[in-house]
Formats: C-alpha cells, sequence, structure tokens
C-alpha cells in the first residue's frame, strides 16, 4: 500500500508513477520474491493434497450415511479409527470380510482418482455420472475440477434407473 499525503486522495497512474519514483530514490522500498517453478510444483501438490483429504472426508460421509441408512450404528467413541475402520463398525458377523472388502473398496478409489475419464459416463441416470464395477458393486461418482465425490454405491442388481430416480 502507497503512503498518501493529507488530501491526496485522487488515485492516477501519472501520481502513483510519481510517489513510486520518489520512495524509490530514497530508497523506502522493499525488495519482493516471486516463486519459481519448483516452489510452484510445491504449491500445487499441496493443493492437491487438500483436494485429495476433502475427497476423502466425501468419501467417509458417504459411507456413514450409507451405513445410518441400513440401520449400523458405531457404539464406540470415535469413527474412523484403526477399529472402525478394520470392520467393527461395518460386519460384526465377519471381521476377516470386512477388512478386506474395505481395502478393496479404498484401492478402487485410489484407481478412480487416478484415471477418471476411464470410467464410463452413466448421463442415462444423472448428467455427469460415471461408474466403477468393484465386485457386484457399482461406485458411483461426479468428476469436478475440485476432486471426485462419491455419489452412491450400489448393488449391481439394483435397478438403478429406480434407485437414481428416489435419489
Amino acid at each position: 500500500m502507497m503512503p498518501q499525503r493529507p488530501g491526496d486522495h485522487m488515485k492516477t497512474d501519472r501520481r502513483d508513477a510519481m510517489t513510486l519514483a520518489r520512495l524509490l530514490r530514497a530508497g523506502e522500498l522493499t525488495a519482493i520474491w516471486g516463486p519459481d517453478e519448483a516452489h510452484e510444483a510445491v504449491c500445487d501438490l499441496i493443493r492437491a493434497r487438500h483436494s485429495a483429504q476433502e475427497d476423502a472426508t466425501g468419501a467417509k460421509q458417504t459411507v456413514r450415511s450409507f451405513m445410518l441408512r441400513h440401520d449400523r450404528r458405531f457404539g464406540g467413541n470415535a469413527a474412523w479409527t484403526k477399529r472402525w475402520m478394520h470392520g467393527v463398525f461395518i460386519a460384526l458377523d465377519n471381521p476377516a470380510r470386512a477388512q478386506s472388502f474395505i481395502a478393496e473398496i479404498a484401492a478402487t478409489m485410489t484407481t478412480i482418482a487416478e484415471r477418471l475419464s476411464s470410467f464410463p459416463a452413466r448421463n442415462e441416470l444423472a448428467t455427469g455420472l460415471r461408474s466403477a464395477r468393484h465386485g457386484r458393486y457399482l461406485i458411483f461418482f461426479v468428476a469436478s475440477d475440485v476432486g471426485v465425490q462419491i455419489v452412491r454405491v450400489l448393488h449391481g442388481a439394483r435397478d438403478l434407473p429406480q434407485a437414481f430416480a428416489t435419489h
């Protein structure tokens, strides 16, 4: 911000140029630094990490909503702990399968994030919707500039148009 004298409130390019020249001669301007390519790459990495964290939060909210719709409630103090992630919440009847299923879903989600455009568009169900198959399940997601949002995870035998009509 450039200092102004009292009564000198009119802003013009000519006055700004004169003020800058005067400040430069007096040695009162401080140098600034613009980021180079390496620093821009670090900033890009930080932005991508933030986007991935937001995607993970959205996926967690989707899973939590899915479980609540199926009346599965976690009795512990905090969700997304190691105990919760290892299948105690998802399948009390078969913890080993629950663990492996969560690992498989996580791997599928990583694949989705890496190869968005390779998954088929499902515009007949919703605009911009894509799907990825995971065993008998279909993971429906929407890609944007910010990241990937998981919309629904449905069994492949479901009537998909009906499921999305009520969504």
